[in-house]
């Protein structure tokens, strides 16, 4: 059982609000939650408890002490899998990085 802490949906940015909503737009049947709490580290938004989301490229309001590397080795350690989303890909296909998230949760 994997223990986590939750708060409800916060964003460390606007761009990170911006994919959350996209998905959940886009993800219906899913239960999503964005700034989940565990193993001292941070998901940015997180699917049926197994999807990771990680947003990049946009500066955080506030920094956390461990690096982004070390931060996706963890969670794959946990067992969970790992999407990476760039601002520069959601600008220039937001349907590619959905579709990458997509075949991810069919997989997990």
């Amino acid at each position: 059982d994997r223990v986590i802490a939750s708060r409800k949906n916060t964003f460390k940015n606007l761009f990170e609000k911006e994919v959350f909503e996209a998905l959940s737009e886009e993800f219906t049947t899913h239960t999503l939650c964005a700034g989940v709490d565990f193993a001292g580290i941070n998901a940015d938004i997180m699917i049926d408890g197994k999807l990771i989301v990680e947003v990049d490229g946009v500066e955080d309001e506030f920094s956390s002490n461990v690096n982004e590397t070390k931060k996706q080795s963890i969670m794959e350690r946990m067992g969970y899998e790992v999407v990476r989303v760039t601002k520069r890909e959601w600008g220039l296909s937001k349907d590619a990085a959905l579709d990458r998230i997509r075949s991810q949760l069919v997989q997990s």
